[in-house]
Formats: structure tokens, C-alpha cells, sequence
């Protein structure tokens, strides 16, 4: 059901930007009614660090479809060619619109705004606009958040059957969900809701990624040095020289978010030092768990 209602709702989304962009070609330019004073906020290392981390959460979802690899027909290699296609479009969608928006609209009069899309659909095309932008708004959010909902428990029972989680949370419901995981990964959401502000859990949130991104990298780099031979479902174009350079540009980017960010990375590292004890010891007490599934 989760998985219908994600389907529908990347389409439904798909055709919004679509839409939106549409809008924006053929309506009238908006004319600049004078110099508009950018924010004083919208300066410096922090303004961009906010830009680099927005960038990062808005096409993080681009490996997600590797979560469900076991419900994938096709095998890694369709998973590897879904998560390439996926961000392919993605990018092309945001791309075209951004595009549209800033022929259409001149970008000094969107500076400041929460909602710049809204803002700029409300000058070239209909006060009501905004109102659409801020429904789309949502149900991305809403679609998004289904999104989270179907991976994170995934990851969590995926990590449970191996040993690496508490054993409980390997545990399938009889309509097929890992009720307990995801019980758990709510739980975890409304603590991280209640100790900090948007910004906060953005930074936080891309601080993990970003520390996720490195290790997935080079964890390639490791596997291809120590298993040469293993199964290669996809190969990468350009390797190990493309492996290389994306490892480098990922450390440069945390480097860069670390340093502006000092104190969100901090309690990042809080959480990541904190973990591993509690890794270690579920890895000792788990080791000989078997998954309990009421349909096998």
C-alpha cells in the first residue's frame, strides 16, 4: 500500500514541478519595480553553508531505491540503473523550473522570500498562486515523509537480521511491515523534533549524509581493493578515477560544513560517538538471532 501511495505521489509531484514550470514560460515577465536590498543574512559562509545543505536534503533520496533492493525485480543492477535515472530527472525537473523562474522573475525581488516559488507564481501569474505552491508544498512533504516511513524501519530491521540492531526490531508484521522499527525510528524523529529547530535537524540531517556519503564511497574503494572479483551488478563509469574525485569533492563539502557549522557537527558527533558502544553491544548480545517472519 505504502508502496502505491509513493508511486502516485512521485508522479502527482512530477507533474506539479511540470505545471509550475509551464506557468512560469508562458505568463508575462514581472517588472523589476527597483533595487531590492538583499538580507544582510543572505551573506557569508553561513548563507552558503545553508545553500550546500539544502542542495544536499533536497537530492539525498537518490539511493533510497538501493532499501528495497529485495523488492526490486531486476536485481542490484536495476536498483543501480533506478537510482541513476532517478536523480537524472530530478535534476532535469528542478533544473528547468529554476531556469523558467529566473527568466521570468527578476531574483533581487525573490530575495528574503520563505517561499521564493510562491513569490514569484504570484507576480507573474495570480495572487492565488501561492496558495497552490504552499499545497504542493505539503504534499511533498507528505510524500516525503511516506518516503521515510517505508526506508529508515527498513534499514533498521535490514540491521536487526544481520545482528547490528535490537533483535526485536528484525521482526515482520504479518502484513509484511517491521512494525517495531518503524515504531522505533518515529520515536527517534519526535526526540530529534524536540531538541531542535528546522535548521538544526537540516544541518543535522546533512551532517549524517554528508558522513554516510564518505563511507559508502570509500567503502567501494575497499571492496574493490580487497574483493577484485566479487559481483559487479553495475559498473561505474570512470572508475576508479570517477570514485576518486567524488570521495574528495564529499570530504571538501564536510570539511567546508564542519567549519561553518561547528556546533550542529558537534552533536553529530555526539550521536555517532554514542552509537558505537551501543553498537558494540548489541553486536555481542545479537549474534545468533534469527528473523521471525509470520509468513515464512
Amino acid at each position: 500500500m505504502s508502496a502505491k501511495i509513493q508511486q502516485i505521489a512521485a508522479a502527482a509531484l512530477a507533474l506539479i514541478v511540470v505545471g509550475f514550470t509551464v506557468a512560469l514560460v508562458f505568463a508575462e515577465s514581472a517588472v523589476s519595480s527597483g533595487t531590492a536590498l538583499v538580507p544582510h543574512a543572505a551573506h557569508g559562509l553561513s548563507a552558503w553553508s545553508l545553500v550546500v545543505a539544502s542542495i544536499i536534503y533536497t537530492y539525498d533520496g537518490w539511493y533510497y531505491a538501493a532499501y528495497f533492493s529485495g523488492e526490486i525485480k531486476g536485481g542490484s543492477g536495476a536498483v543501480a540503473r533506478a537510482c541513476i535515472k532517478g536523480t537524472v530527472i530530478v535534476i532535469l525537473l528542478y533544473v528547468f523550473l529554476v531556469t523558467a523562474l529566473a527568466w521570468k522573475v527578476p531574483l533581487a525581488s525573490l530575495a528574503g522570500k520563505e517561499l521564493a516559488l510562491a513569490s514569484a507564481l504570484e507576480m507573474v501569474v495570480s495572487p492565488l498562486a501561492s496558495t497552490v505552491v504552499l499545497v504542493a508544498a505539503i504534499i511533498m512533504l507528505l510524500a516525503y515523509q511516506n518516503l521515510l516511513y517505508m526506508t529508515t524501519p527498513r534499514i533498521i530491521q535490514a540491521l536487526a537480521v544481520d545482528g547490528l540492531a535490537v533483535s526485536r526490531a528484525g521482526e515482520i508484521s504479518k502484513g509484511g511491515n517491521p512494525i517495531f522499527a518503524v515504531l522505533l525510528s518515529w520515536g527517534f524523529s519526535v526526540f530529534l523534533i524536540m531538541i531542535g529547530g528546522f535548521e538544526f535537524l537540516l544541518y543535522l540531517s546533512v551532517f549524517f549524509y554528508l558522513y554516510l556519503y564518505v563511507l559508502l564511497i570509500a567503502g567501494v574503494i575497499i571492496l574493490r581493493s580487497r574483493q577484485p572479483d566479487a559481483d559487479r551488478p553495475y559498473r561505474a563509469w570512470g572508475h576508479p578515477w570517477s570514485t576518486y574525485t567524488c570521495l574528495f569533492g564529499w570530504i571538501l563539502i564536510s570539511l567546508f560544513q564542519v567549519g561553518v557549522e561547528i556546533d550542529t557537527a558537534a552533536y553529530a558527533a555526539i550521536f555517532v560517538a554514542i552509537s558505537w558502544p551501543v553498537y558494540r553491544v548489541i553486536v555481542r548480545s545479537g549474534s545468533n538471532y534469527k528473523i521471525k517472519n509470520p509468513k515464512g
